[in-house]
């Protein structure tokens, strides 16, 4: 499936490959979906590499009876939760050949999740889970608060402070104020950096020619 993605070729949409979502792209996939189920993420139980919530893989199906089926309200809550915590939401999305969304919005972190760790093995880490969008930093609206650098699983922001974090208040002072660095090479698109931001100083952009499901579901 990483092969087929890297030469661009015709993805099997009866296939589930896992894809950044936003906040509330992921939303909008609960709304679209019969049923859910709560399991736990399989990914940090084996992994054990972080203390991020166990309970926030959100499954269309209980083949497995692992899970319990909740309401949307509840998936929702789970979904906002998760990302305040810091974990990406990922869509492993499938389309059966009647028009059934499969597969699950799971909430992942960049220290357990096997799709990541794959990703990185295989070099492919913008391809699996695909990435769709792109961080833009506005630096007029920054106050340069370091949130978004302490979000980003991927280290793409940092932050400059060429005087040891000193921040100049009076019009006076020649200290040079500390600056967020961007890095679009390191961004995978996830979000978790404009939904942390309380100004509003970051926005994520569509990318052009992604092989993407989710843009072809018309939610």
């Amino acid at each position: 499936m990483v092969t087929d993605l890297r030469v661009g070729n015709f993805r099997d949409t009866t296939q589930r490959w896992p894809e950044y979502l936003l906040l509330n792209e992921a939303e909008l996939v609960i709304e679209a979906v019969n049923h859910i189920y709560l399991w736990p993420c399989n990914c940090r139980l084996m992994m054990g590499a972080c203390r991020k919530p166990i309970y926030t893989c959100l499954r269309f199906s209980n083949n497995r009876d692992i899970g319990w089926e909740i309401s949307k309200t509840r998936a929702r809550e789970i979904l906002k939760r998760s990302n305040q915590k810091g974990l990406m939401q990922s869509g492993e999305l499938s389309v059966s050949v009647d028009g059934k969304i499969g597969g699950a919005i799971c909430n992942c972190c960049a220290d357990c999740c096997c799709p990541h760790i794959l990703a990185k093995d295989l070099a492919a880490e913008k391809l699996w889970p695909l990435t769709r969008y792109v961080a833009s930093l506005d630096a007029e609206q920054c106050t340069t608060c370091g949130r978004c650098v302490r979000r980003c699983p991927f280290d793409a922001f940092s932050i400059d402070s060429p005087d040891d974090g000193y921040t100049s208040v009076s019009s006076e002072d020649t200290h040079q104020k500390p600056i967020i660095s961007f890095n679009a090479h390191r961004c995978r698109g996830c979000g978790l950096c404009s939904t942390g931001c309380r100004e509003r100083a970051i926005t994520m952009i569509k990318l052009d020619d992604v092989n993407s499901l989710y843009d072809n579901l018309n939610l």
